[in-house]
Protein backbone atom coordinates (compact mmCIF):
# COMPACT_ATOMS: atom_id res chain seq x y z
CA UNK A 1 0.00 0.00 0.00
CA UNK A 2 1.11 3.61 -0.41
CA UNK A 3 2.41 5.17 2.68
CA UNK A 4 1.92 8.88 3.62
CA UNK A 5 4.62 9.24 6.13
CA UNK A 6 7.48 10.58 4.31
CA UNK A 7 5.35 12.13 1.90
CA UNK A 8 6.32 16.09 0.79
CA UNK A 9 3.35 16.87 -0.65
CA UNK A 10 1.12 16.18 2.21
CA UNK A 11 3.31 17.55 4.70
CA UNK A 12 3.83 20.74 2.48
CA UNK A 13 0.26 21.18 2.18
CA UNK A 14 -0.30 20.87 5.92
CA UNK A 15 1.67 24.45 6.42
CA UNK A 16 -0.95 26.57 4.61
CA UNK A 17 -1.98 29.43 6.48
CA UNK A 18 -5.63 29.45 5.33
CA UNK A 19 -7.30 25.93 5.85
CA UNK A 20 -11.11 26.61 4.93
CA UNK A 21 -13.21 24.29 5.79
CA UNK A 22 -14.93 20.84 3.86
CA UNK A 23 -18.16 23.18 2.64
CA UNK A 24 -16.09 26.37 1.65
CA UNK A 25 -12.83 24.71 0.36
CA UNK A 26 -15.55 22.95 -2.60
CA UNK A 27 -16.86 26.53 -3.11
CA UNK A 28 -13.64 28.33 -3.43
CA UNK A 29 -13.04 25.65 -6.06
CA UNK A 30 -15.93 26.44 -7.95
CA UNK A 31 -15.03 30.11 -8.07
CA UNK A 32 -11.41 29.30 -9.08
CA UNK A 33 -13.15 27.09 -11.93
CA UNK A 34 -15.08 29.69 -12.82
CA UNK A 35 -12.81 32.77 -12.64
CA UNK A 36 -10.38 30.49 -14.64
CA UNK A 37 -13.04 28.88 -17.13
CA UNK A 38 -14.86 32.96 -17.57
CA UNK A 39 -11.14 34.33 -18.64
CA UNK A 40 -10.74 31.25 -21.17
CA UNK A 41 -14.17 32.06 -22.93
CA UNK A 42 -12.91 35.40 -23.17
CA UNK A 43 -9.28 34.84 -25.05
CA UNK A 44 -11.57 32.56 -27.20
CA UNK A 45 -14.38 34.80 -28.22
CA UNK A 46 -12.06 36.50 -30.75
CA UNK A 47 -11.32 33.50 -33.02
CA UNK A 48 -14.66 32.07 -32.27
CA UNK A 49 -16.51 35.38 -34.01
CA UNK A 50 -13.87 35.35 -36.31
CA UNK A 51 -14.56 31.93 -37.31
CA UNK A 52 -18.04 32.18 -37.56
CA UNK A 53 -18.97 34.87 -39.34
CA UNK A 54 -16.18 34.39 -41.81
CA UNK A 55 -18.96 31.37 -43.14
CA UNK A 56 -20.14 32.65 -46.24
CA UNK A 57 -23.31 30.61 -46.00
CA UNK A 58 -24.08 32.18 -42.67
CA UNK A 59 -23.95 35.58 -43.98
CA UNK A 60 -25.65 34.63 -46.90
CA UNK A 61 -28.77 33.30 -44.57
CA UNK A 62 -28.44 36.41 -42.02
CA UNK A 63 -28.61 39.00 -45.07
CA UNK A 64 -32.19 37.00 -46.49
CA UNK A 65 -33.60 38.45 -43.05
CA UNK A 66 -35.11 35.13 -41.93
CA UNK A 67 -34.32 35.08 -38.44
CA UNK A 68 -35.12 30.90 -37.81
CA UNK A 69 -33.10 29.93 -40.64
CA UNK A 70 -29.59 32.34 -39.32
CA UNK A 71 -30.18 31.07 -35.97
CA UNK A 72 -29.75 27.50 -36.98
CA UNK A 73 -26.85 28.23 -39.80
CA UNK A 74 -24.91 29.70 -36.15
CA UNK A 75 -25.43 26.91 -35.01
CA UNK A 76 -23.99 24.58 -37.26
CA UNK A 77 -21.15 26.98 -38.13
CA UNK A 78 -19.96 27.24 -34.37
CA UNK A 79 -20.55 23.48 -34.68
CA UNK A 80 -18.47 23.07 -37.30
CA UNK A 81 -15.93 25.36 -36.17
CA UNK A 82 -15.48 23.78 -32.92
CA UNK A 83 -14.01 20.72 -34.86
CA UNK A 84 -11.24 22.48 -36.92
CA UNK A 85 -7.79 22.17 -35.93
CA UNK A 86 -6.67 26.00 -35.41
CA UNK A 87 -9.70 26.13 -33.22
CA UNK A 88 -8.73 23.54 -30.91
CA UNK A 89 -5.66 23.93 -30.81
CA UNK A 90 -6.50 27.82 -29.32
CA UNK A 91 -8.87 25.99 -26.52
CA UNK A 92 -5.29 23.78 -25.79
CA UNK A 93 -3.13 26.28 -25.53
CA UNK A 94 -5.90 28.77 -23.21
CA UNK A 95 -6.32 26.14 -20.70
CA UNK A 96 -3.04 27.62 -19.62
CA UNK A 97 -5.20 30.31 -17.20
CA UNK A 98 -6.49 27.43 -15.00
CA UNK A 99 -2.87 26.30 -14.06
CA UNK A 100 -1.94 30.26 -13.62
CA UNK A 101 -5.07 30.92 -11.67
CA UNK A 102 -4.54 27.33 -9.18
CA UNK A 103 -1.27 28.23 -8.48
CA UNK A 104 -2.11 32.17 -8.02
CA UNK A 105 -4.75 30.65 -5.44
CA UNK A 106 -2.51 28.23 -3.91
CA UNK A 107 0.37 30.40 -3.43
CA UNK A 108 -1.85 34.19 -2.29
CA UNK A 109 -4.78 33.12 -1.10
CA UNK A 110 -3.96 29.45 0.99
CA UNK A 111 -0.22 30.42 1.23
CA UNK A 112 1.01 26.93 -0.15
CA UNK A 113 4.09 25.93 -1.42
CA UNK A 114 4.59 24.79 -5.18
CA UNK A 115 5.93 22.10 -3.04
CA UNK A 116 2.84 21.13 -2.02
CA UNK A 117 0.95 20.87 -5.30
CA UNK A 118 3.76 18.30 -6.47
CA UNK A 119 6.02 20.79 -8.43
CA UNK A 120 9.58 19.17 -7.43
CA UNK A 121 12.89 20.36 -9.39
CA UNK A 122 15.20 17.92 -8.70
CA UNK A 123 14.89 14.91 -11.62
CA UNK A 124 11.76 17.24 -13.11
CA UNK A 125 12.72 15.86 -16.73
CA UNK A 126 12.84 11.76 -15.47
CA UNK A 127 10.22 11.95 -13.87
CA UNK A 128 8.07 13.59 -16.87
CA UNK A 129 9.25 11.31 -19.37
CA UNK A 130 8.27 8.42 -17.06
CA UNK A 131 4.74 10.09 -17.03
CA UNK A 132 4.93 10.24 -20.72
CA UNK A 133 5.92 6.78 -21.34
CA UNK A 134 3.38 4.94 -18.88
CA UNK A 135 0.15 7.03 -20.74
CA UNK A 136 1.52 6.45 -24.08
CA UNK A 137 1.61 2.31 -23.03
CA UNK A 138 -1.68 2.17 -21.36
CA UNK A 139 -3.79 3.91 -24.05
CA UNK A 140 -1.82 1.86 -26.61
CA UNK A 141 -2.53 -1.03 -24.61
CA UNK A 142 -6.31 -0.53 -25.05
CA UNK A 143 -6.33 0.25 -28.50
CA UNK A 144 -4.24 -3.45 -29.12
CA UNK A 145 -6.57 -5.39 -26.98
CA UNK A 146 -9.46 -3.69 -28.56
CA UNK A 147 -7.91 -4.00 -32.19
CA UNK A 148 -7.23 -7.65 -31.07
CA UNK A 149 -10.91 -8.66 -30.61
CA UNK A 150 -11.51 -7.03 -33.61
CA UNK A 151 -13.55 -3.78 -32.38
CA UNK A 152 -11.20 -1.44 -34.07
CA UNK A 153 -9.78 -1.56 -37.52
CA UNK A 154 -6.34 0.43 -38.72
CA UNK A 155 -5.35 1.94 -41.02
CA UNK A 156 -2.30 4.83 -41.93
CA UNK A 157 -3.36 8.70 -42.53
CA UNK A 158 -2.71 9.58 -46.07
CA UNK A 159 -0.14 12.36 -45.00
CA UNK A 160 1.44 12.76 -41.38
CA UNK A 161 0.42 16.32 -40.18
CA UNK A 162 4.30 17.12 -38.90
CA UNK A 163 3.23 20.57 -38.05
CA UNK A 164 -0.33 19.49 -36.07
CA UNK A 165 1.27 16.47 -34.87
CA UNK A 166 3.98 19.72 -32.87
CA UNK A 167 1.59 21.77 -32.28
CA UNK A 168 -1.17 19.49 -30.71
CA UNK A 169 1.54 17.88 -28.95
CA UNK A 170 2.18 20.89 -27.11
CA UNK A 171 -0.92 21.50 -26.65
CA UNK A 172 -1.96 18.62 -25.05
CA UNK A 173 1.36 18.97 -22.49
CA UNK A 174 -0.45 22.39 -21.44
CA UNK A 175 -4.15 20.82 -21.43
CA UNK A 176 -3.19 17.67 -19.00
CA UNK A 177 -1.14 19.77 -17.29
CA UNK A 178 -4.31 22.51 -16.04
CA UNK A 179 -6.65 19.48 -15.21
CA UNK A 180 -3.76 17.57 -13.08
CA UNK A 181 -3.22 20.73 -11.35
CA UNK A 182 -6.76 22.05 -11.04
CA UNK A 183 -8.10 18.97 -9.42
CA UNK A 184 -5.10 17.30 -7.79
CA UNK A 185 -2.18 19.88 -7.28
CA UNK A 186 -5.08 22.40 -5.81
CA UNK A 187 -8.17 20.38 -5.18
CA UNK A 188 -6.95 16.81 -3.46
CA UNK A 189 -4.18 18.06 -1.43
CA UNK A 190 -6.03 21.05 -0.33
CA UNK A 191 -9.45 19.00 0.70
CA UNK A 192 -6.97 16.28 2.42
CA UNK A 193 -5.79 19.15 4.77
CA UNK A 194 -9.39 18.71 5.88
CA UNK A 195 -10.22 15.00 5.32
CA UNK A 196 -9.07 11.53 5.14
CA UNK A 197 -7.33 10.78 1.77
CA UNK A 198 -9.11 8.24 0.59
CA UNK A 199 -11.81 10.73 0.75
CA UNK A 200 -10.22 13.69 -0.90
CA UNK A 201 -9.47 11.22 -3.71
CA UNK A 202 -12.53 9.88 -4.18
CA UNK A 203 -14.50 13.22 -4.21
CA UNK A 204 -11.91 15.21 -6.70
CA UNK A 205 -11.70 12.14 -8.78
CA UNK A 206 -15.77 12.35 -8.85
CA UNK A 207 -15.76 15.94 -9.64
CA UNK A 208 -12.91 15.35 -12.98
CA UNK A 209 -15.64 13.43 -13.99
CA UNK A 210 -18.00 15.83 -13.84
CA UNK A 211 -16.36 18.32 -15.59
CA UNK A 212 -16.64 16.00 -18.58
CA UNK A 213 -20.33 16.16 -18.60
CA UNK A 214 -21.33 18.30 -21.26
CA UNK A 215 -18.64 16.16 -23.69
CA UNK A 216 -20.52 14.61 -26.93
CA UNK A 217 -21.47 11.08 -26.79
CA UNK A 218 -21.08 10.58 -22.61
CA UNK A 219 -22.47 7.63 -21.33
CA UNK A 220 -22.87 6.85 -17.53
CA UNK A 221 -19.77 3.95 -18.43
CA UNK A 222 -17.67 6.81 -19.86
CA UNK A 223 -18.23 8.98 -16.07
CA UNK A 224 -17.28 5.73 -14.28
CA UNK A 225 -13.78 5.53 -16.20
CA UNK A 226 -13.29 8.99 -15.98
CA UNK A 227 -13.51 8.44 -11.79
CA UNK A 228 -11.69 5.40 -12.48
CA UNK A 229 -8.34 7.43 -14.18
CA UNK A 230 -8.81 9.96 -11.53
CA UNK A 231 -8.25 7.97 -8.93
CA UNK A 232 -5.61 6.11 -10.69
CA UNK A 233 -3.86 9.74 -11.15
CA UNK A 234 -4.47 10.84 -7.92
CA UNK A 235 -2.86 7.47 -6.52
CA UNK A 236 0.28 8.04 -9.07
CA UNK A 237 0.80 11.33 -7.73
CA UNK A 238 0.66 10.18 -4.03
CA UNK A 239 2.89 7.19 -4.57
CA UNK A 240 5.54 9.15 -6.58
CA UNK A 241 5.13 12.75 -4.30
CA UNK A 242 5.14 14.21 -7.66
CA UNK A 243 2.83 15.92 -9.99
CA UNK A 244 4.91 16.53 -13.04
CA UNK A 245 4.63 12.68 -13.45
CA UNK A 246 0.58 12.74 -13.83
CA UNK A 247 0.54 15.57 -15.41
CA UNK A 248 2.92 13.92 -18.35
CA UNK A 249 0.89 10.09 -18.29
CA UNK A 250 -2.42 12.31 -18.59
CA UNK A 251 -0.92 14.56 -21.66
CA UNK A 252 0.41 11.40 -23.29
CA UNK A 253 -3.06 9.32 -22.87
CA UNK A 254 -4.73 12.21 -25.00
CA UNK A 255 -2.67 13.05 -27.58
CA UNK A 256 -1.65 9.06 -28.11
CA UNK A 257 -5.47 8.61 -28.42
CA UNK A 258 -5.67 11.84 -30.57
CA UNK A 259 -3.41 12.19 -32.71
CA UNK A 260 -1.52 8.97 -33.07
CA UNK A 261 -4.41 6.48 -33.16
CA UNK A 262 -7.21 9.34 -34.69
CA UNK A 263 -9.55 8.12 -31.92
CA UNK A 264 -11.51 10.84 -30.38
CA UNK A 265 -10.64 11.88 -26.86
CA UNK A 266 -13.53 12.10 -24.58
CA UNK A 267 -16.30 12.64 -27.49
CA UNK A 268 -13.86 15.67 -29.53
CA UNK A 269 -13.60 15.46 -33.31
CA UNK A 270 -11.03 13.54 -35.03
CA UNK A 271 -7.81 15.30 -35.04
CA UNK A 272 -5.14 15.48 -37.29
CA UNK A 273 -3.42 12.06 -36.93
CA UNK A 274 -0.62 9.58 -37.77
CA UNK A 275 -3.28 6.76 -38.05
CA UNK A 276 -6.87 5.92 -37.53
CA UNK A 277 -8.33 3.40 -35.48
CA UNK A 278 -12.07 3.59 -36.14
CA UNK A 279 -14.34 1.68 -33.97
CA UNK A 280 -16.35 -1.19 -35.73
CA UNK A 281 -19.95 -2.65 -35.62
CA UNK A 282 -22.86 -0.55 -33.37
CA UNK A 283 -21.48 -2.01 -30.03
CA UNK A 284 -19.50 0.51 -28.14
CA UNK A 285 -19.86 -1.68 -25.27
CA UNK A 286 -16.24 -2.28 -25.52
CA UNK A 287 -14.49 0.37 -27.78
CA UNK A 288 -16.56 3.38 -26.73
CA UNK A 289 -18.26 4.77 -29.59
CA UNK A 290 -18.03 8.23 -30.42
CA UNK A 291 -17.01 9.31 -26.61
CA UNK A 292 -13.55 7.55 -27.60
CA UNK A 293 -12.21 4.24 -25.74
CA UNK A 294 -12.68 6.09 -22.72
CA UNK A 295 -16.27 5.34 -22.91
CA UNK A 296 -15.47 1.31 -23.10
CA UNK A 297 -15.04 -1.73 -20.66
CA UNK A 298 -11.37 -2.12 -22.26
CA UNK A 299 -10.31 0.96 -20.16
CA UNK A 300 -12.18 0.06 -16.99
CA UNK A 301 -10.30 -3.11 -16.91
CA UNK A 302 -7.01 -1.14 -17.40
CA UNK A 303 -7.25 1.37 -14.89
CA UNK A 304 -8.41 -0.56 -12.60
CA UNK A 305 -5.23 -3.23 -13.46
CA UNK A 306 -3.41 0.49 -13.09
CA UNK A 307 -4.80 1.17 -9.46
CA UNK A 308 -4.20 -1.84 -8.14
CA UNK A 309 -0.85 -2.14 -9.19
CA UNK A 310 0.34 1.43 -7.98
CA UNK A 311 -1.43 0.44 -5.06
CA UNK A 312 0.03 -2.62 -3.92
CA UNK A 313 3.42 -2.87 -6.34
CA UNK A 314 5.65 -2.94 -2.79
CA UNK A 315 7.02 0.54 -1.90
CA UNK A 316 10.75 1.28 -1.31
CA UNK A 317 10.97 3.91 1.86
CA UNK A 318 11.91 7.10 1.28
CA UNK A 319 14.52 8.80 3.01
CA UNK A 320 13.17 12.42 3.89
CA UNK A 321 15.20 15.07 1.74
CA UNK A 322 14.89 18.68 2.04
CA UNK A 323 11.78 20.77 0.03
CA UNK A 324 12.83 22.16 -3.37
CA UNK A 325 10.13 24.25 -5.18
CA UNK A 326 9.73 24.80 -8.79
Amino acid sequence: MITYKNNNMLTEARKAHFCPNFIIQILLFLVVFMISNTITSVIIIIPTMIGIFSDQELLATIASGNVEASVSAALSASMSLMEKPWFMLISLFSTAVTTIACIIYCCKIERRSLASMGFRKQGWLMRYLKGYAIGTVMLLLCAFILWLMGDLDFAFADKIPVFYLLAFFVGFVIQGMSEEVLVRGYFMVSLNNRCNTAIAVGISSVVFSMLHLGNPGVSPLALLNLVLFGVFMAVYILRTDDLLGACALHSAWNFAQGNLLGIRVSGTAQLPTVAIMNPLGEQSLFHGGDFGLEGGLIVTFVLLAAIALTLFIPQKSRIPSPIKEA
